[in-house]
């Protein structure tokens, strides 16, 4: 059973993201900035622990009624198991938000049909935005 918690800004949980974060991503954020993001209180986290492993997490910001899926990441063992999908529906259940939006690589169909489940669909594109390899990003938006 996955139960989805906010997730708390202590060192265990840090080191935990921080291993999820450089298998997922080619470009992992450091600790020191997963700390402010799991601290600011304008930033919303929610993440699967499973046996003391941190097997998917993902934040969002919310600025003025609106969200910012800032990340969503799932380790690769425990990927196609609805873990991403239980953290963005947390991540999307806040009632405050009339709209979301989000950046994903635009050859990361696994994550453009998860946002699409999701209700999000294609607003824009980001020429080469990302680095390790260089990618554009397609911005997605889900309005509620």
């Amino acid at each position: 059973m996955k139960v989805i918690k906010p997730i708390p800004p202590s060192e265990e949980a840090l080191n935990g993201l921080w291993v999820l974060e450089a298998a997922s991503f080619s470009d992992p954020w450091s600790k020191e900035s997963l700390a402010n993001y799991l601290s600011n209180p304008l930033c919303r986290s929610a993440g699967v622990c499973i046996h003391g492993v941190w097997a998917a997490y993902g934040l969002l910001q919310a600025i003025a009624g609106e969200g910012e899926i800032l990340r969503l990441a799932v380790l690769p063992s425990f990927r196609r198991k609805g873990l991403g999908e239980a953290v963005l529906s947390a991540l999307m259940s806040e009632k405050d938000l009339s709209a979301v939006f989000l950046e994903v690589r635009a050859h990361n169909k696994a994550a453009i049909s998860l946002y699409e489940k999701a209700g999000f669909v294609s607003c824009g594109l980001r020429p080469h935005y990302y680095q390790n390899p260089e990618e554009d990003a397609l911005l997605m938006r889900s309005f509620r």
